[in-house]
């Protein structure tokens, strides 16, 4: 028997068309024009070419896969229209709750002006460990060392610049209503890192609703700015416009520390090379340039003292 609730649930639904775009038959076959005028010879009843047409013998079971697709956030309600001969018409309710997974990161949300996700640098921790670096790599220990053997051991060392690395954990949480899968992780549009940011963890996630996750990011400053803004990009879905989930990375470097740190970073090995091409190719441009000076000043004087002595010889 239908409740009274039911009843209006019912109601509501044949008002709203029984929210067809939510509800489905899965793998619905539409019936062909043999299997309709097989059903109106046998029943004397024309089935709706729509319809979802079956024979079920007596103490046969067939499963009917209904698939829920919602649109909206909201509650749905239809109904699943069973005819058949015996009981004629049978009604099944069909109920669905629409959601989505949200991603929350720290305090903030996805796709708002606040969506930040910061990196400080300490400026004593950070001018610490420049200057370390700077004396390593001129093979100073920048240590104490207990005895002149440890120290000359140490000075063999290879220089870590990991030690510039900046490392930031954040909180994800998924405080949305249904599962949240996040499939890619973009950094303005590249995929795991870009523009010195990596993550450290670039793989597919699922989160229940509420459950969280630890999201690993790492930055390796050019020390070129002071302040970096990128775009971090968590993709959630196939669809880019529905799934973009977007915060922005941030990272403050004192400015008074940009130059010390600048020459703490390890060159690339071609750079003595280029350097010493460059400055070959510059004394060549300049010896050429003197060369064509000269010549072009004795070219300019032959011609100035030769009209001279012509006008010279003309007038005596």
């Amino acid at each position: 028997q239908w409740s009274k609730s039911d009843l209006q649930a019912i109601q509501s639904a044949i008002r709203n068309g029984h929210n067809r775009s939510a509800f489905s038959l899965y793998n619905n076959t539409i019936a062909s024009n043999s299997q309709v005028q097989r059903i109106t010879e046998w029943l004397g009843v024309e089935p709706n070419a729509n319809s979802y047409i079956m024979l079920l013998p007596a103490g046969v079971r067939h499963r009917l896969a209904v698939t829920f697709n919602p649109p909206d956030e909201k509650n749905y309600t239809s109904l699943l229209i069973l005819r058949n001969n015996l009981t004629i018409i049978d009604v099944v309710m069909l109920r669905g709750e629409g959601g989505r997974g949200l991603l929350k990161i720290g305090k903030t949300l996805p796709n708002t002006l606040n969506s930040r996700l910061v990196f400080d640098f300490p400026e004593r921790s950070l001018e610490k460990r420049c200057r370390n670096l700077i004396l390593a790599k001129s093979g100073i220990d920048p240590s104490p060392s207990l005895s002149s053997s440890s120290s000359s051991s140490n000075n063999h060392k290879a220089v870590n610049y990991n030690t510039l690395v900046m490392r930031e954990r954040f909180k994800a949480v998924n405080i949305g209503r249904m599962a949240l899968q996040i499939r890619n992780f973009l950094i303005d549009g590249m995929p795991c890192e870009g523009h010195g940011f990596r993550i450290s963890r670039c793989e597919p996630i699922l989160l229940s609703p509420n459950q969280t996750v630890d999201i690993e990011i790492l930055y390796s400053p050019d020390f070129t700015q002071h302040s970096i803004t990128h775009e971090l990009t968590i993709m959630i879905d196939d669809d880019d416009s529905l799934g973009a989930q977007r915060f922005l990375l941030v990272a403050n470097i004192p400015a008074n520390l940009l130059q010390l740190c600048l020459e703490a970073l390890p060159r690339p090995v071609w750079e003595p090379h280029l350097y010493y091409i460059l400055v070959t190719m510059a004394l060549f441009i300049l010896i050429l340039s003197t060369i064509v000076a000269i010549f072009d000043g004795h070219r300019i004087a032959l011609n100035y003292y030769g009209e001279k002595y012509e006008f010279l010889n003309n007038g005596l």
